[in-house]
């Protein structure tokens, strides 16, 4: 059964095709919703933060949540900034940021060219590409970010591999932008105990985590000396980080 926004996304859906064509196009992306695939690879896009971005099989489906991520980064990047958003993926974090703060620019990383090329499309259709640069980089090997950012924004793999096995819908979307390994920690330690070193002293790290994992962000921000405060998503859960070089606080 098709809940409400499903069906709503797919009437708006099947108005591109002809009259006689459009019962059975409605009929054929219903099944496929049904088995459990999202409707956003099925329309190609997906609404986020009042805008829409193109969203393939090779990019994540943006979340609620995650606008959270981009509230706290258009208040705190600095006046006519520069900021990398790393694991890009469909770029719908960098180029919400960009939308709203016409003063900045921005490096979008990402490790698969795939959903770059869907970046770059999305940076089109906003008209924004003149502020936005999409680079191929493996975040973890590659050398460190130059300190040349004032901020550092990234929602990256986070879910342990155990815990994808709870979400059998994940199965649709790409397994490196959410599979984090044993623990779900590996890039915010590369994070806080590489980058960080490498940042201005008075740029900002800005990071969506998971709702288990405020305590090790802590920890790891604790053990550089950093200041980390954390924040709520709309269901109470811990959900943004923001590091500075500004020594230890905790708020929620």
């Amino acid at each position: 059964m098709l809940n409400s926004y499903e069906i709503m996304m797919l009437e708006e859906y099947t108005e591109q095709f002809n009259k006689e064509d459009r019962q059975k196009e409605y009929d054929l992306a219903a099944a496929r919703i049904e088995k459990g695939e999202p409707v956003a690879y099925i329309l190609g896009k997906q609404y986020f933060y009042n805008m829409y971005f193109k969203v393939t099989r090779d990019t994540l489906i943006p979340r609620p949540d995650t606008e959270h991520l981009v509230d706290m980064a258009i208040k705190r990047i600095p006046q006519n900034g520069k900021f990398a958003d790393l694991c890009t993926g469909s770029g719908c974090i960098a180029l919400t940021i960009l939308y709203n703060r016409p003063d900045l620019c921005a490096a979008a990383l990402d490790i698969s060219e795939k959903a770059l090329a869907v970046a770059n499309e999305n940076a089109e259709i906003w008209n924004l590409t003149d502020r936005f640069s999409a680079i191929c980089s493996d975040i973890l090997s590659d050398e460190p970010l130059s300190d040349e950012f004032d901020a550092v924004i990234s929602n990256p793999p986070y879910i342990t591999s155990d815990a994808m096995k709870d979400f059998p819908s994940l199965v649709y979307e790409p397994k490196i932008a959410l599979d984090c390994g044993d623990d779900g920690m590996i890039f915010y330690r590369h994070f806080i105990n590489t980058l960080t070193g490498h940042m201005k002293k008075s740029a900002v790290m800005i990071l969506e985590i998971g709702y288990d994992q405020s305590e090790r962000i802590l920890k790891l921000c604790n053990s550089q000396g950093l200041s980390c405060e954390l924040h709520r998503d709309f269901g109470g859960n811990i959900r943004v980080a923001v590091i500075s070089c500004n020594g230890f606080t905790r708020s929620e």
